[in-house]
């Protein structure tokens, strides 16, 4: 999966670029799309739920993660 190839779940479109910290692999980072076949994966949280709300993906949505801790913070990577 490169950097720009999103995954849909749902209405819901995951940037390709949106990564976390996985408590499964030792907290190095890893695409957020890779979660959602995952086991503790528990969804994502809107912060920003009114669809006025211009906000990037990564500070709008929270992972909700079984491993530890419950909820992890999305982060983005760039290409340069």
């Amino acid at each position: 999966m490169s950097l720009s190839e999103p995954l849909s779940i749902g209405s819901l479109e995951i940037p390709g670029h949106a990564v976390v910290q996985c408590p499964i692999v030792e907290f190095k980072v890893r695409r957020l799309a890779l979660c959602v076949s995952c086991p503790k994966f528990g969804g994502l949280e809107d912060l920003y739920p009114d669809p006025k709300n211009a906000v990037p993906f990564e500070r709008r949505y929270l992972l909700k993660c079984f491993g530890a801790p419950v909820k992890r913070t999305v982060h983005a990577l760039t290409e340069e």
